[in-house]
């Protein structure tokens, strides 16, 4: 078994599916993202959406990711990142995504 471990995805899906391509992993590999696996790139969505499915891959909580939870909680102010993060993830389901964002591993709000 293979465990592979990434860091600083921030929302580049089509980057992120290169590396496992090139990684030729198993169903029975593991992945870890080391957070900030949202912000700046084209397809957080689609990032998150890895994350949330894939039962071999785990991501710890990032600075990105704490940013999007303490920004939707009030307690700071959003980053451009995290504004245009949230357009990408639409309003509807914005709320959501910052609930799961606080089931990553390493979370400390």
């Amino acid at each position: 078994m293979k465990t592979l471990v990434i860091g600083d995805i921030h929302g580049c899906f089509r980057e992120l599916r290169d590396l496992l391509d090139k990684a030729d992993l198993s169903s029975e590999d593991e992945i870890i993202a080391l957070g900030d696996i949202l912000d700046r790139g084209p397809d957080s969505p689609c990032v998150l959406g890895f994350f949330m499915t894939q039962p071999n891959a785990r991501s710890l909580m990032g600075n990105h990711e704490r940013k999007h939870v303490l920004s939707f909680q009030g307690r700071t102010r959003p980053a451009l990142s995290q504004s245009i993060t949230r357009r990408q993830f639409g309003e509807e389901h914005y709320p959501q995504v910052c609930a799961s964002l606080t089931c990553l591993h390493g979370s400390s709000l």
